[in-house]
C-alpha cells in the first residue's frame, strides 16, 4: 500500500507508531538504505540503537540483503513474522479508522512535516506483482466497506481474511 502516494502517508505514520520511532527518522532510514516499509520493519527488529542502523546500512550498500544480514545476526524469525503481521493489523486498523472518521485531509496535510512526494524510494516499486496489487485493493476495499458500514463478507460475519485484533481500535465486531 505504501507504493500507492495517497495511502502512503497512514503507513508511515503507522509503521512510525508501532516502531515507536518519529517517523522523520523512518523516512530518513528509509531514503538512505531505499528500503520498503516492510523491510524497514525488518531492519528496526534486527537492529537495535543508531549505531546498529548505520551498520546496517554499510551492509546494505555493500551488497547484501536485508535477509542475509538477518541470518548473519541469527534474527529471531518466528518472532519477527509474528510482529510483522501485528503490524499488518495495525495497518489495516488505521485504514479501517481512517474511513470510519472520514478524514481524507489527514492524508493531504500532517502536523509534523510530512511529505508523502520525498516519502518515495525505488524498493517501494520493486519486485511488487499484479497479485500484490490485487492483495492491496482488496484490503483498501474491504476497510472501506467495513468503515461505512458495508460488509465485505456477504455472510454478515467478519471477513476471514480480517486479522485486526478483537478489541483493538479499528475493530469493526
Amino acid at each position: 500500500m505504501a507504493m500507492d502516494p495517497a495511502a502512503r502517508p497512514l503507513v508511515s505514520e503507522t509503521v512510525a507508531e508501532f516502531l515507536k520511532v518519529p517517523r522523520a527518522e523512518v523516512v530518513k532510514v528509509r531514503r538512505a538504505t531505499n528500503l520498503s516499509y516492510g523491510s524497514i520493519f525488518l531492519a528496526y527488529r534486527l537492529a537495535s540503537g543508531e549505531a546498529a542502523l548505520e551498520k546496517l546500512s554499510t551492509e546494505l550498500h555493500a551488497g547484501k540483503t536485508i535477509w542475509q544480514v538477518g541470518n548473519e545476526e541469527h534474527a529471531d524469525w518466528r518472532r519477527i513474522a509474528s510482529d510483522s503481521k501485528k503490524l499488518n493489523d495495525h495497518i489495516e486498523a488505521a485504514f479501517y479508522n481512517f474511513f470510519k472518521d472520514g478524514k481524507a485531509e489527514v492524508l493531504r496535510t500532517t502536523t509534523d512535516g510530512y511529505d508523502a512526494a520525498k516519502d518515495s524510494v525505488p524498493a517501494d516499486q520493486e519486485g511488487i506483482t499484479k497479485q500484490d496489487i490485487a492483495n492491496a485493493q482488496d484490503t483498501y476495499r474491504r476497510c472501506f466497506q467495513r468503515a461505512r458500514g458495508g460488509e465485505a463478507n456477504p455472510s454478515g460475519g467478519p471477513d476471514e481474511r480480517d486479522h485486526t485484533p478483537p478489541q483493538a481500535q479499528g475493530d469493526p465486531r
